[in-house]
């Protein structure tokens, strides 16, 4: 083979290589986002009041909710109509609080925190509130002048450190525990799955693994 064919025959291998890799992140990533950007067919313009170039169908409207929470991940409300947001990269919980639909305050009320993620709030006792960093689950009485409280550690490092939790009908508190990489061997037998738990911690019992 000579040196022009070689080279004609390593640009063809690369070339077919980026587009088989750009559309498998265009199915994985983008499908379906062409009606927000580039309009939908016979756009008659719903209202959009934010600076994102978003276009949407007529009767549809998006505007700001709340800003400046950099790290924003997860929001959950709480029986007074109030949102809590953690913002994972800046270890931190906000509280929005909101009248007649508007946010008229925001505060961080949580900080220093080890990458929080999962939010809950006890469907039983709206004002017992849990907060899962990625090394451990903690509950605090909002409202109140108490801090957080650790409930369950979590394993910590590697990849997949959010933790995300939600109460279940059964009553018991759920948490996803991910992988500590791709393609491994765990060394702790917690990782790639989802355990369950009483409220106060206790009763620890795996649910799903297996889970990346």
């Amino acid at each position: 083979m000579t040196g022009k064919k070689l080279a004609i025959y390593i640009t063809s291998a690369v070339v077919v290589a980026a587009l088989g890799w750009g559309g498998v992140f265009y199915w994985k990533n983008l499908r379906g986002i062409w009606p927000a950007i580039g309009g939908i067919p016979g756009d008659a313009g719903g209202v959009n009041s934010t600076d994102l170039p978003l276009k949407l169908p007529p009767g549809f409207s998006i505007s700001v909710f709340a800003k400046d929470l950099p790290g924003a991940r997860v929001i959950v409300q709480d029986s007074f109509g109030n949102w809590w947001v953690s913002q994972t990269s800046e270890g931190k919980v906000s509280l929005l609080e909101v009248k007649d639909g508007k946010v008229v305050s925001q505060n961080v009320v949580f900080d220093n925190l080890n990458n929080p993620h999962g939010l809950a709030v006890d469907p039983q006792s709206p004002f017992i509130f849990y907060v899962a960093e990625e090394d451990k689950i903690s509950r605090v009485n909002i409202y109140s002048e108490g801090g957080l409280e650790k409930i369950a550690d979590l394993p910590a490092g590697g990849g997949h450190s959010t933790r995300t939790i939600s109460f279940g009908p059964d009553g018991r508190l759920y948490v996803s525990i991910g992988s500590s990489c791709n393609v491994c061997d765990e060394s702790d037998n917690r990782r790639a799955k989802i355990f369950s738990m009483n409220k106060d911690g206790g009763d620890l019992r795996e649910f799903a693994r297996g889970l990346r």
